[in-house]
């Protein structure tokens, strides 16, 4: 356009547009504008030639930009140390860091004085490939050449010593920097608050936020940091102020921030500060993560405050949190314990539908919680067994027995028989317990001959029924005329009572 009206670009004009492509990766267009250049008669200079090297650099073109370099004499250019750290950041970046290390030698070699930058390049070159102690060779060579390092210096040294954990050495350079006046950027107080949170420096820390953190305001992700990191030493109190210091500082916490403390309070069995943390946590709008909720019914649980448990669960339900197998055991126990059956068998079926298989033990502590609340009838308990012969869950004593002992409340003796029955028949051994269940299930319909059967076959196992059970046999066997029988009982009764005295 500006020749269409006249005018002749010069070199300036050029290199603005060179550098305009270069820095939006548009090299072809850069190099057209090269070429036409030198059509033009324009001789290119030192900045023209600094311009092509960066978008080479830039798009990784390694071997043209050197190419570049070596044809800048051609033109009477004189490559300068501004030439030289291009080349060095573009080598670092492709990976090539001796060849960077070379191109110090060559600028240096060439009459070139390198500068801060040129270092700072080489020393972040050295640490991207983890080599820390290039780094720091290449640190102290700096300071021999009598150059000063910035705080990018140690920026760049330190953050990458705190990710690969190698806190004392991270420390060291921190006090030296702080010694020497430099400021700490935000950027580098974050890491450093991350590295040492993270190898558990909980102390070092802690010492340096009340030292500097203050004036660099920290940021959520770095209190969150030293949160965590308290609640894992059980300093839940420290915590807990670290969280008004940083509401008070202006520093919003967010999700993560509840999380962290909730999980900390509930591993510590403090279930209490946990729930009041989680109701506040509602109350802004803020929502705890799956595992978090987990946490928070299994402690609450755990701790018997199952109501509490069962509300944070319907806050899961609602946010669309999967269950898990735990969780689902531990509420299903803790409701039937409090009588609330009903909501334990709609959860029970939350397990069915999302295909956990419910351990026998689990099975067994429905149907007593059924059985307690008078809930166990003959289609339900089927429908139970076989559901467990379903899910390959064998049924064992207890589970017999709590269903034999829910028929003789009732006075089914018949439907007891059958899963008496049925229980020798996958064959678990009656107990005691078993036998004691039915003797009081017939006293109660007066079926006093048939326990007293029973009874004799507990007499023959010398595994008799417990005085209170046998002094309601006897009891029963006068009423209904068997006195012959009654008198034997009583007989027992009589000397088992000798024996305890």
């Amino acid at each position: 356009m500006m020749k269409d009206k006249g005018y002749k670009p010069d070199v300036v004009t050029y290199n603005l547009l060179m550098h305009g492509y270069c820095k939006n990766f548009e090299l072809e267009a850069a190099e057209q504008l090269s070429n036409e250049m030198h059509k033009s008669g324009v001789s290119p200079d030192s900045t023209s030639f600094n311009t092509l090297i960066f978008g080479f650099c830039r798009c990784k073109r390694m071997k043209e930009a050197i190419q570049l370099l070596q044809s800048m004499k051609d033109f009477n250019c004189m490559p300068d140390i501004y030439t030289y750290n291009i080349l060095m950041e573009g080598l670092c970046r492709t990976h090539e860091l001796h060849q960077a290390v070379d191109m110090l030698d060559k600028a240096v070699d060439s009459g070139c004085i390198p500068d801060v930058f040129t270092y700072n390049i080489l020393i972040n070159g050295y640490c991207k490939e983890g080599d820390f102690d290039g780094a720091h060779k290449m640190f102290r060579k700096m300071i021999k050449n009598g150059l000063t390092p910035d705080p990018f210096t140690y920026c760049t040294l330190i953050h990458p010593l705190c990710l690969a954990g190698k806190m004392q050495a991270a420390l060291k350079l921190f006090y030296e920097m702080v010694q020497k006046g430099l400021t700490v950027d935000k950027v580098l107080y974050s890491a450093l608050m991350d590295g040492l949170c993270k190898s558990g420096k909980v102390a070092e820390a802690l010492q340096i936020h009340q030292w500097i953190g203050k004036l660099r305001n920290p940021d959520v992700e770095t209190y969150n940091g030293l949160i965590s990191s308290l609640c894992k030493e059980g300093r839940l109190r420290k915590a807990g102020a670290l969280l008004a210091e940083m509401e008070a500082a202006g520093c919003s916490p967010n999700n993560s921030t509840y999380n962290i403390l909730i999980g900390g309070l509930c591993q510590a069995g403090q279930v209490s500060r946990a729930y009041k943390l989680w109701k506040m946590m509602k109350s802004k709008n803020l929502v705890l993560d799956a595992s978090t909720h987990k946490l928070m019914v299994h402690a609450l649980c755990l701790k018997g405050k199952v109501r509490r448990a069962s509300k944070v669960f319907r806050e899961m339900e609602k946010l669309d949190y999967p269950p898990d197998q735990l969780t689902l055991r531990l509420l299903i126990d803790g409701l039937c314990q409090i009588g609330n059956v009903k909501e334990a068998v709609r959860l029970f079926d939350v397990m069915l539908v999302n295909d956990f298989k419910p351990s026998v033990a689990l099975y067994n502590t429905l149907l007593e919680g059924l059985h307690d609340s008078g809930m166990l009838d003959g289609s339900r308990y089927t429908t139970i067994l076989k559901n467990m012969v379903s899910k390959d869950c064998v049924p064992d004593l207890n589970t017999y027995n709590i269903l034999i002992a829910s028929n003789c409340q009732a006075g089914k003796m018949e439907e007891a028989y059958a899963i008496l029955e049925l229980m020798k028949g996958n064959r678990c051994v009656p107990d005691n317990m078993t036998f004691t269940t039915m003797i009081c299930g017939l006293c109660i319909i007066q079926r006093a001959d048939n326990a007293f059967k029973l009874y004799k076959k507990m007499l023959l196992k010398q595994s008799p029924p417990p005085i209170h059970v046998c002094k309601l046999l006897a009891d029963c066997l006068q009423r209904e005329g068997n006195l012959r029988e009654a008198k034997l009982v009583l007989r027992f009764i009589k000397s088992s009572e000798h024996k305890i005295k």
